[in-house]
């Protein structure tokens, strides 16, 4: 196990985040998913030893994370949704200075890394658009091939095209099987393109987490006709109703179609909902 965090809660006069588990194994995406004020941004800080839990405790790479050892942050990698640069070098000389302290830093995977994203070393970091400063933020981030790469809504406001780019990085830098990435955004097309795990939280609490199939298999929308408006079916969170003939949307569909099943109503279609239509029934707490 690359991460593993054992009932971690942090507490806030206004908000309470956990106690909650979460694991990370190597090889894989792992998506975090939720509204604003969930507690993705607290967690994240969290895993990276910026705040102590009030109570659990993570580990990384098998060893609690510890104050007095700072060492396990160099197989770290760290993206977010601000990037902070010496705006007055340039890109090359960012790059530079992130070599001298970084001790796991390549400059040639760094060089390979700009070239693909069409980064200009030359050009002044002030000067960089908002998706070039992503760029550079994940080539920073890349170069030394963290064990353990975390982004913290970094695709938020980007074109498609570099969208695209930064998503095809994280697939790649996890294909050998011993680097994994942990993406949190609202975005949720993004974590359906690349997401292998997924995890949503909701109001501090994870409240579903496994393989992100597993949360469109649960969901299943179902057409079929019936004579009366009113039918008790488990798991509803959208009925619609016109010239007799019905749409749900439901989380628990096999019990649903038994029961439509033996009242005699004629089902037309059973078709699973979207990944985004999934989350956010979920993230609603609709869910049955």
């Amino acid at each position: 196990m690359l991460l593993h965090c054992d009932q971690i809660a942090k507490s806030y006069s206004d908000f309470q985040l956990g106690p909650f588990s979460l694991e990370i194994e190597p090889g894989l995406v792992n998506g975090f998913a939720g509204p604003n004020g969930a507690g993705k941004s607290t967690t994240l800080k969290i895993l990276m030893g910026l705040l102590r839990p009030d109570s659990g405790e993570v580990r990384f790479m098998g060893k609690p994370i510890q104050r007095n050892d700072q060492s396990w942050k160099a197989h770290i990698g760290f993206v977010g949704e601000q990037q902070c640069f010496f705006d007055g070098w340039s890109v090359y000389r960012n790059l530079e200075f992130q070599a001298r302290v970084q001790p796991r830093w390549s400059m040639e995977r760094a060089e390979t890394i700009a070239k693909r994203l069409e980064l200009d070393g030359r050009k002044k970091a002030k000067n960089l658009s908002r998706g070039n400063r992503v760029k550079l933020a994940l080539t920073c981030a890349l170069a030394h091939k963290p064990r353990l790469l975390i982004l913290d809504e970094p695709t938020s406001g980007l074109d498609p095209i570099t969208r695209a780019e930064v998503l095809d990085l994280l697939r790649e830098h996890v294909a050998d099987g011993e680097c994994s990435v942990l993406f949190s955004t609202h975005i949720i097309p993004d974590l359906a393109r690349v997401a292998d795990n997924l995890t949503l939280i909701r109001e501090g609490r994870i409240i579903q987490s496994g393989a992100t199939d597993s949360l469109t298999e649960t969901w299943r929308r179902i057409s079929f006709r019936f004579p009366f408006n009113t039918i008790e079916l488990p798991g509803v969170v959208d009925h619609q109703i016109e010239d007799g003939r019905h749409l749900v949307v439901t989380s628990n569909w096999e019990e649903a179609k038994s029961i439509l099943d033996r009242k005699g109503a004629l089902v037309r279609e059973i078709t699973r909902v979207s990944l985004d239509e999934a989350a956010v029934y979920a993230l609603k707490g609709k869910a049955a």
